[in-house]
């Protein structure tokens, strides 16, 4: 009987380490596949490292090249207007450019690189930051917006390069349905630093340009 009871203990042993390990394994499992998840379609309000794996976070302050709003202009028999906007939020069209601008100089005069983490936008300050969702799989990139473009006649409002493009998951079929936001805080950061001025510095003209700006828009 004193047999029976240690084997039957040893057994009862074994059978709880088992269960154990086997949860173990398959809450693994499922935080494996939580994260997988989260990577593919996270919330809303949180940016993975993963989905930002790329962009090179000293684009956030470099002083490639100098700071650029731009004035009007005709492209294709249309006329944009480039100005500052940090609050910019807007759905539309993206597609991706590559080989043949790789190593020309951007709108604002520096180098595009299809491989870097970049973007182009027909009238938004140059260079800022913003977040692209990719609206038809929920993939998200932080991207830097240093170039003019895209000038298609329909609703394209950002070009990336083709780095991005394949971090977003739409290189192979070349256009996907975005949201844009301009990063506020970032954006301002960069701007400042572009012309090597301190923020609050930056950020008190900017209240007095878009002041100004109000005030012609009611005038007008």
């Amino acid at each position: 009987m004193k047999f029976f009871f240690k084997n039957s203990n040893k057994f009862i042993n074994l059978s709880i380490l088992t269960i154990a390990v086997s949860s173990s394994l398959g809450l693994s499992q499922q935080l494996s596949y939580s994260k997988h998840c989260d990577a593919l379609f996270p919330d809303s309000h949180t940016i993975t490292e993963n989905l930002i794996n790329g962009f090179d976070k000293q684009n956030e302050l470099m002083q490639i090249a100098a700071y650029k709003v731009g004035k009007p202009y005709i492209k294709k028999g249309r006329k944009y207007r480039p100005q500052s906007n940090f609050s910019y939020k807007a759905e539309g069209l993206a597609s991706w450019y590559g080989k043949g601008f790789h190593g020309k100089k951007t709108a604002n005069g520096e180098i595009f690189n299809m491989h870097g983490i970049s973007a182009a936008h027909k009238t938004l300050q140059l260079p800022c930051i913003a977040l692209v969702t990719n609206l038809e799989n929920g993939k998200m990139l932080i991207v830097r917006i240093n170039d003019r473009g895209p000038f298609h006649k329909d609703n394209r409002i950002i070009d990336l390069s083709k780095a991005a493009a394949e971090k977003l998951g739409f290189k192979k079929q070349g256009i996907a349905k975005v949201r844009v936001e301009v990063m506020q805080e970032k954006s301002i950061k960069l701007a400042a630093n572009c012309q090597k001025k301190e923020i609050h510095t930056f950020k008190r003209e900017l209240d007095l340009y878009q002041k100004k700006k109000r005030t012609t828009s009611k005038q007008v």
